[in-house]
Formats: C-alpha cells, structure tokens, sequence
C-alpha cells in the first residue's frame, strides 16, 4: 500500500457531508467500498482477471485485443525473497468478459501476452509507480452491448473532475470479494493532496466511507466515456484518504506501442 498520506486538507471534511450525485438526483451515499450494484451494459469495457481460476483483479477492454490492468496484477511477489516484479506467464490468467459477476463462466477469453511496464518494481516502497500492465488476449472480442472497448484518455486529468469506479472488490476492509459488480463516484483532487506521487498518477477521492479496496485492483476510472485512470493503491478502504491511480494519460505511447506497433 502507499504510505501514509498528508492528512488531507479541511475540504475533505466538508464532502463527508456532502451527498452523491447519482442519475441526476442528490442521494446520500450507498453503503468497491460505499458503491452501489451496477450492470456490464453500463461499463461493458469492464472485464474479470483470473489467476489459475481464481478472481484476482479487474481490468478494462482498450481494444478488441488487449486488456488494460495494474501492473502488480500481473507479476508474482515474494517479499521474503525481495521479489515484487516476476511476470507471469500469459496461460495462467484467464480474461472474462460481458458478465455482472466475477464469477461468471461465459466470455472466457485466454491471454497470449504479458506486457508489464519495464519500469514497474512491485516494491511498496517505490509507492507502485508505472504501476500498469497490459495483457493481449489471444483472439479479438466481439462486440456487443456487454462487451466493448473504451477510449483512451484524450487529455490530462484535471483536479474536480467527477468520474466513476467498478469492480468486484471487497465491500468492507478484510471483507470476501463482491460476486457482483458495484460502481461509485469518486472525484479527482491535487497530486500535492496526496503525499508524494508523480505526475504518473494520480489521486481522487469524495467522501469518508467510498473508494475502492481489495480485488478492485487494476480496474478503470471511467471520466467521460473515457478510462483516464487504473486503480492501483490505496491506504484502507474508504477511509477518506485519496485513492491512487495510475494516470493513464501519461502512458498513452507505451500502450500505442503495445496496441497498435506498426502504426
């Protein structure tokens, strides 16, 4: 996890009072951490990642062909040997697609290639930066209302922006996984709020008892039809302290060279 964050400015206090503009209408927030049951038909990008059969992270549809996600979601760590950053091989991860759950069994779609960003060094301590991966699957999706690619970010991120997360995680610190899918907004803030990441990330948060936590790993933050972030770490579980997302803005010619190489 990140290390300790500045304590974060008074503004903070003020959105814990705030309620959560959601469809148009003010509503006090729902007890991702504080999300509400969402549908694939809203985030169709959206996919599950599994590990040798089991769920371990979300990740988003940038194209027919890859799948974007946290780095640390695609390597192996064995912190008593000081390994954070073996990459693992494309057959042990299975990619679905299309479902509400992450235990869905349909739209299994297999990987052909692990691509983890060469600077990502999975030790905490480097406080997860080029915290992001992509996996190529090994036959194009084919589209429909569940299943599509999202655009790219087109410009940087600005601080007040509102944008929205998904996932599977777990709904309470130390919690089980969620088996169906929940979205929240969160809102994007200063990197100077947050306590000392690059320009490479970035950080959000709206309100004591939302964010994301556990299992959300590797999923988007979604402002405008766009996917301008990756969830990547955070301290606690919507404790009211900014999450951290790796900017995707930042990275656009390393996933252009991935995505489409003889362009």
């Amino acid at each position: 996890m990140l290390g300790k964050f500045r304590i974060f400015r008074v503004f903070c206090i003020f959105m814990m009072l705030c309620t959560v503009i959601e469809d148009g209408r003010a509503k006090p927030p729902a007890r991702i951490i504080g999300g509400v049951n969402a549908s694939i038909e809203e985030f169709p990008s959206l996919v599950s990642i599994h590990r040798n059969g089991v769920y371990i992270c979300g990740g988003t549809l940038i194209t027919n062909k890859h799948v974007l996600t946290a780095g640390h979601c695609a390597v192996l760590q064995l912190p008593k040997s000081r390994i954070y950053n073996m990459v693992l091989s494309a057959r042990v991860f299975t990619v679905y697609a299309g479902s509400n759950s992450s235990k869905s069994s349909e739209n299994s779609l297999k990987v052909e290639e692990v691509h983890v960003h060469d600077n990502y060094t999975g030790d905490s301590s480097s406080d997860f930066h080029d915290d992001i991966a992509i996996l190529t699957l090994k036959t194009a999706v084919e589209e429909s209302s569940e299943i599509r690619p999202i655009a790219l970010a087109s410009r940087n991120t600005e601080p007040g922006e509102i944008g929205i997360i998904t996932g599977w995680g777990a709904t309470t610190l130390n919690g089980p996984y969620s088996s169906t899918l929940k979205k929240a907004l969160t809102m994007v803030h200063e990197n100077e709020d947050c306590w000392t990441i690059p320009d490479t990330q970035l950080c959000a948060v709206i309100s004591y008892g939302i964010g994301f936590c556990d299992g959300d790993s590797g999923g988007p933050l979604v402002i405008n039809n766009e996917v301008v972030g990756v969830i990547s770490n955070a301290e606690g579980c919507g404790e009211g302290f900014p999450d951290v997302f790796t900017r995707v803005f930042s990275y656009l010619t390393w996933i252009r060279e991935i995505t489409h190489p003889k362009e």
